[in-house]
């Protein structure tokens, strides 16, 4: 699912089942960082990722507040996918209850 501005991002949250999101710092009418604390106000435990123009350092989005990690849009699609594939497992191992 895609969507272009915030509002339409917090309409698909409310009536699909979204289990990441992939979030434009450059969002356009809304800071991408805004829209992250907006999401994670509503929805705390759904993993938010910071995707990242050429000119932005990561490191600068990195401590981001609730952000599940950030990467740079040039980043291959198939290296895009392996890192949300070890988010998603880091995130499952952190939610599942101690024994």
């Amino acid at each position: 699912m895609t969507a272009q501005s915030e509002a339409e991002a917090l309409q698909i949250l409310r009536e699909s089942r979204v289990d990441l999101v992939l979030l434009d710092v450059a969002l356009g009418e809304t800071s991408g960082l805004d829209a992250l604390a907006t999401i994670k106000a509503r929805y705390a435990r759904l993993p938010v990722v910071l995707m990242l123009g050429k000119t932005q350092e990561p490191s600068e989005y990195a401590g981001a507040v609730g952000a599940a990690g950030c990467f740079r849009k040039t980043l291959p699609p198939k290296q895009l996918l392996l890192e949300i594939d070890l988010l998603m497992a880091a995130q499952t191992t952190q939610s599942e209850p101690r024994r």
